[in-house]
């Protein structure tokens, strides 16, 4: 393989790693309360990376995995279809124009998704100033805007990020806290029989029933609440541009980029399944590193559809459900159910492509075994998964839960380091005979 693939990939990968570590240390530096003395759970930034994990906590732990995991499939690639020796020996009709083509729609389809992404009106709270999102509540309360005869209007965002995660550690289920603000217009309203429910935008929560009970609203009181807690957000994101943070001057281009992983992961997935034979004839020596490594990698991308359900239910306990088919023009492409996960669904099944091959009884069971596994995961309730997935990849993530991801992560790491030592030079390529043994007569 060409030094010059190696290269070229690895300046890329090396690029994208940057824009996955920029988000989360920026958001440390600038919400953390004293950078120079961490602080985890309870404090603002922890909140903020929890609830967005999906943006904060996959991408520089997960999404590095699935750098290094593909780094060698993408090396293979680029030195198949650019490099001109391997070129000519096992020759890909327009194989220069193929992948530069490839490379720049590639490029300039991220551009577009994030700009349509970054094009909502919905602003976030970590898109706002540090000293904007610290409100300061009124005397003895947790609430921003006081209400009539002693009640809340709005709670500070503070608050409201520490109630979902709270509620989330001492309560199963979170998927049945969530608010029908646009009732079906083909059924009939019973006002009677719907039970009031803490609201997380207008009451701190507390473990004490008997001091939530006085605050908990109908649905039609919560949903005016949310709408005010959205139009806070948006209204001060949207006065002045001096009121955004520093993510929110990082977001477009590491949003890009983030995006631009995604499509190439995916590419990528598509070769292997398309030139799987090719790689075992011109590339034997790396294909049993690349089918371990793709392995790893697709365990570390399956936390990414579960950390963005997660962050869809919690953002929907905070500014209400995001409805295209109601409201299209105040959509927000950052909370549009299911997107995610069927351009995952569809990636996974060209990923279980690529391990299904008849000669090769090793691929064969990895197949197996990740269908099961998948297989598994979707029997599940729905809701069981978003509340798993709320509590330990989310919100609701702790410490403990915070140091398991990292533990975790560490060690897809050095799995695949350690493949790479221990399998520099594999004696054969899976699924293909041993060669010949050398001939004792020219000893």
């Amino acid at each position: 393989m060409s030094v010059y693939s190696k290269i070229f990939v690895f300046v890329v990968f090396s690029l994208l790693a940057v824009s996955f570590w920029a988000m989360p240390g920026a958001l440390y530096w600038q919400f953390a309360e004293d950078w120079r003395r961490p602080a985890f759970e309870g404090s603002l930034w922890f909140d903020l990376m929890t609830h967005h994990s999906h943006m904060f906590v996959f991408f520089h732990l997960f999404g590095t995995v699935a750098l290094m995991a593909f780094f060698l499939p993408a090396c293979v690639f680029v030195d198949m279809y650019f490099h001109q020796a391997r070129r000519e020996k096992n020759d890909i009709p327009l194989a220069r124009v193929r992948f530069i083509t490839g490379f720049f729609v590639i490029s300039i389809l991220s551009a577009t998704i994030a700009w349509a992404f970054n094009a909502g009106d919905e602003a976030g709270i970590w898109q706002l100033r540090p000293e904007l999102v610290r409100e300061q509540p009124t005397a003895g309360t947790a609430c921003a805007v006081p209400g009539p005869n002693g009640t809340c209007r709005r709670v500070t965002f503070p608050v409201a990020l520490e109630n979902v995660r709270k509620v989330s550690q001492h309560r199963e289920r979170l998927g049945d806290l969530k608010r029908d603000c646009q009732p079906d217009p083909l059924i009939e309203a019973d006002e009677t029989g719907r039970p009031r429910r803490f609201c997380f935008v207008t009451a701190k929560y507390s473990p004490d029933p008997r001091a939530l009970a006085p605050r908990l609203l109908d649905d039609t009181a919560c949903c005016r609440a949310m709408q005010r807690f959205e139009t806070k957000v948006r209204t001060l994101y949207q006065a002045d541009p001096g009121n955004r943070s520093l993510l929110d001057q990082l977001q477009p281009v590491t949003l890009s980029l983030k995006v631009f992983f995604l499509l190439v992961v995916l590419a990528i997935s598509i070769l292997l399944a398309a030139r799987r034979a090719r790689i075992l004839s011109d590339y034997p020596a790396f294909a049993h590193r690349i089918d371990r490594g793709v392995l790893i990698g697709t365990v570390a991308m399956l936390f990414l559809p579960f950390m963005n359900h997660a962050y869809l239910l919690s953002s929907e306990l905070l500014y209400g459900p995001n409805q295209p088919m109601v409201d299209a023009a105040g959509v927000s492409f950052y909370r549009v159910p299911y997107l995610l996960s069927g351009a995952f669904g569809v990636w996974a099944f060209i990923v279980m492509l690529y391990f299904v091959r008849r000669e090769d009884k090793e691929a064969e069971r990895t197949s197996k075994i990740i269908g099961t596994i998948l297989s598994g995961v979707f029997v599940m309730s729905y809701d069981q998964i978003l509340d798993y997935a709320v509590r330990f990849m989310g919100p609701g993530a702790g410490n403990q839960a915070m140091i398991a991801l990292v533990v975790l992560a560490v060690g897809m790491w050095l799995t695949l380091v350690w493949l790479k030592l221990a399998h520099r030079r594999p004696p054969h390529a899976p699924g293909h005979p041993l060669p010949a043994p050398p001939d004792e007569d020219r000893a």
